[in-house]
């Protein structure tokens, strides 16, 4: 479970920014998160709003890179390659900080690091069960840069000679087997990342689901669910299924969905669904892989393409204990103001599930939650957020020119 993440200096972000979970008063909400902490109730669902170029998709990238450096760095990035950043520009030679703080079964960890393009300056790992132990730490301006903790036990010295200046020693420690460190890098490994420029691949992954009688069942019923008049598939073999991967054509009328019209059913392919359709047939997949794991899905532009109602929906899928009940969680950059409005049911998202990305006059971003604008309990957020008094709204000049 996801408690917060806070980055600085990449993209359009120069300075500290924070996306927090931890539920604001009051804590009886049955949709909330229960954690070991019998204080510390999370939420379900963070919805991030903005202006174009706001930097929106900016705060779940810097998740997506801090995933891919554990992931990545020790087998992916090469020796000579440094630090892929993104920093932001002009940033005066200044690192970036990426940091983390979930739960794992029934731990809190606190999880992040500090680069440059050149190398890994800081990293840090501290483990919470009662009581708060620092698991190891890393610092290159010193002598010695790692040092370990008690709690840690393996091999730490050893694998730390293993770890190269642009790798962390999470990602080297999870490559050489690690026994404690392997669950947290397991933790990492399971962040789910979606968008629009992945359409194609969750696509073929929601055929690959429709393939196994284990989930096949799951996808048609969520597909029955959006109303959208469907009752079945035509299963693509394996060798149609290499249309749709990458150099294929995912549009290729190779699978095809049943619909019922009256009496009567009948095939359509797939190239002949909606774009509607079509956009929530790729999101089954992911979505329905998430909800069984309990873990974490960032999505890019959750609405494109997809009925407000559809959106709200999925948003309430995850905030129902019932549908939701491993807990997972659900992060997403969205212009869909009608999941502030109360039409036509109460607003699906809480104040303090609303974040705004506004841009600063002296240039750059910063991530702001909805509170900070302390709205009326009666206030109309979508009202509110249209008339910009929440900023993250575009300022338009289209004057006509003589």
């Amino acid at each position: 479970m996801l408690v917060r993440f806070q980055f600085s200096n990449y993209r359009c972000f120069r300075d500290d920014q924070e996306l927090s979970l931890l539920a604001a008063p009051p804590k009886n909400r049955l949709r909330l998160l229960r954690t070991a902490n019998p204080e510390l109730h999370l939420l379900r669902v963070a919805a991030i709003y903005g202006a174009n170029a706001s930097g929106k998709s900016t705060v779940l990238e810097a998740l997506r890179f801090l995933r891919s450096a554990v992931v990545d760095s020790h087998q992916t990035w090469l020796p000579n390659q440094g630090v892929p950043l993104s920093p932001h520009r002009p940033s005066d030679g200044r690192p970036s900080h990426f940091e983390v703080t979930f739960f794992s079964d029934g731990t809190l960890f606190e999880y992040g690091f500090t680069a440059d393009g050149e190398r890994v300056l800081r990293e840090r790992l501290i483990a919470s069960k009662g009581r708060r132990h620092v698991w190891f730490e890393r610092d290159a301006r010193r002598t010695e840069p790692f040092s370990f903790g008690k709690s840690l036990r393996g091999e730490n010295r050893a694998i730390s000679r293993l770890a190269r200046p642009n790798s962390l020693f999470l990602s080297t420690a999870a490559a050489n087997n690690h026994p404690m460190l392997g669950p947290v890098y397991s933790w990492f490994e399971k962040l789910l990342f979606a968008g629009p420029e992945d359409r194609s691949d969750r696509l073929v992954s929601t055929m690959e689901a429709i393939q196994r009688s284990s989930t096949r069942a799951g996808v048609l019923d969520f597909l029955r669910q959006a109303d959208l008049g469907i009752t079945g598939f035509h299963v693509p073999s394996p060798a149609e299924l290499d249309a749709y991967r990458p150099g294929g054509d995912p549009l290729q009328p190779r699978l095809e969905l049943r619909h019922r019209s009256g009496s009567k059913e009948f095939l359509l392919p797939f190239g002949e669904e909606s774009l509607g359709t079509r956009a929530l047939f790729a999101l089954a997949a992911p979505l329905l892989a998430c909800l069984d794991e309990g873990s974490i899905l960032s999505f890019d532009e959750l609405d494109s393409s997809l009925h407000p109602y559809l959106v709200r929906e999925v948003v309430r899928t995850f905030q129902d204990p019932l549908r939701n009940p491993k807990g997972a969680q659900l992060l997403f950059n969205t212009h869909d103001v009608t999941l502030l409005g109360d039409l036509p049911d109460d607003s699906p998202l809480d104040r303090d599930e609303v974040w705004v990305t506004e841009r600063l006059p002296e240039g750059g971003s910063r991530l702001v939650p909805l509170s900070d604008y302390k709205p009326r309990n009666d206030e109309n957020l979508e009202r509110g957020y249209l008339l910009g008094r929440y900023r993250g709204v575009p300022l338009l000049d289209f004057a006509a020119r003589g």
